[in-house]
């Protein structure tokens, strides 16, 4: 009876990239077995999510009878969890029969249900709790040396490839929300790994077809050959060190500057690692001069109460000027003209002219978006 051993493995196997097909595959293995029903979970002790949740060849609402009433009183769970994943164990070595015998689980729940010696293996791992579980037919019944050894053998390769599944859905869900959330923001974005670019959303299509950025070799590049340069090892530090961050690129044809900012693809889903380089690189067209006028920096500070010869200051930070020219413009002295940028700074809390160009650099992004979104509307 054990010679459909093969094909099951490969429906295992199968399953990982298929999800939907667990059920099929569950109730394949019950059939071979001559075994009741089979369960089989994983869910993220994080976010809930359910990986995968059934049981074969029994009632299809077990689970949720048995979290409501039954998982809170349920001793068996870290009983389970202290076995190592993927090992066949049978119920009966950590539960005694006096511990079943006025267990409500075992008296009320499991009987209601059919369900029998149970034997199976823990599926838990990196966050997630999980079990495969089978079913003998009757209370009478039991698995013989061979039906055990079958079992022994198809744990260890359900737990591989429910690890399988649960990243095959991961990477699903991640690069959805990637896409979904940036078009929203009617932003270009690409995902990429190991430098390479794995796939794109329509407006980073419609940025390539400009020619300012372009793809080389796989590879994230822009026509000008100094940008380039900035731009290959902005994303090679982000891509090696996991970390975010932001560059600015100008089109100085076009007269637009485009914000890239780079974030790991994973941090989208709580309570998911760092997997394999996964980046997004979000393309935000700002469309507005490097160089910021007075008015517009007033406007920044006007929450602040920033004075105009603290805006004006600020405007020389901004635009990369030196603080002497501005004084010998004014006909002051150095130290005025620096004891006004501690003013600004100090009303600000930006302590930092690394962080006066970041909070400059996301007031513009705040005002300026609905007038970069009517401009592509009317182009499309």
């Amino acid at each position: 009876m054990m010679d459909g051993t093969d094909r099951l493995i490969r429906m295992v196997y199968e399953s990982a990239l298929e999800p939907e097909s667990w059920s099929d595959t569950a109730a394949a293995i019950g059939d071979h077995l001559g075994a009741g029903p089979i369960h089989l979970m994983l869910s993220s002790l994080e976010t809930g999510r359910d990986y995968v949740s059934l049981l074969a060849r029994g009632n299809p609402d077990f689970a949720t009878e048995y979290l409501a009433d039954y998982a809170p009183i349920d001793f068996r769970v870290p009983r389970v969890m202290a076995h190592q994943p993927g090992v066949y164990i049978d119920e009966r070595s950590y539960v005694s029969r006096e511990e079943a015998r006025v267990s409500p689980i075992h008296q009320e729940y499991l009987l209601r249900q059919e369900i029998y010696n149970i034997s199976g293996a823990n599926l838990s791992h990196d966050g997630c709790i999980g079990w495969f579980g089978v079913s003998t037919l009757g209370p009478s019944h039991d698995f013989d040396a061979r039906q055990r050894r079958f079992l022994e053998l198809l744990s260890r390769h359900v737990f591989t490839a429910i690890k399988l599944t649960r990243r095959h859905l991961d990477l699903g869900l991640a690069g959805d929300l990637a896409r979904q959330s940036l078009d929203m923001l009617n932003a270009a974005v690409a995902i990429i790994a190991n430098n390479r670019v794995l796939d794109g959303n329509a407006a980073f299509g419609e940025l390539l077809k400009e020619r300012f950025l372009l793809l080389s070799n796989g590879a994230l590049s822009c026509a000008d050959p100094a940008q380039a340069e900035s731009l290959t090892r902005f994303i090679a530090r982000r891509v090696t060190s996991g970390e975010g961050g932001s560059l600015v690129l100008r089109h100085h044809a076009k007269g637009v500057t485009y914000l890239l900012q780079c974030q790991d693809l994973f941090s989208r889903i709580p309570g998911q690692r760092r997997h394999d380089g996964h980046r997004t690189v979000t393309i935000l067209e700002l469309g507005f001069a490097a160089d910021p006028g007075i008015d517009e920096v007033m406007d920044f500070g006007r929450a602040y109460e920033i004075s105009r010869a603290e805006a004006e200051v600020l405007q020389a930070v901004l635009s990369s000027r030196p603080l002497g020219a501005i004084a010998e413009a004014r006909g002051v002295r150095l130290d005025t003209v620096q004891k006004q940028l501690k003013s600004a700074m100090r009303k600000t809390e930006l302590n930092s002219q690394k962080k006066i160009f970041q909070a400059f650099e996301r007031y513009r992004l705040m005002r300026h978006r609905p007038a970069v979104q009517s401009r592509r509307a009317a182009q499309d």
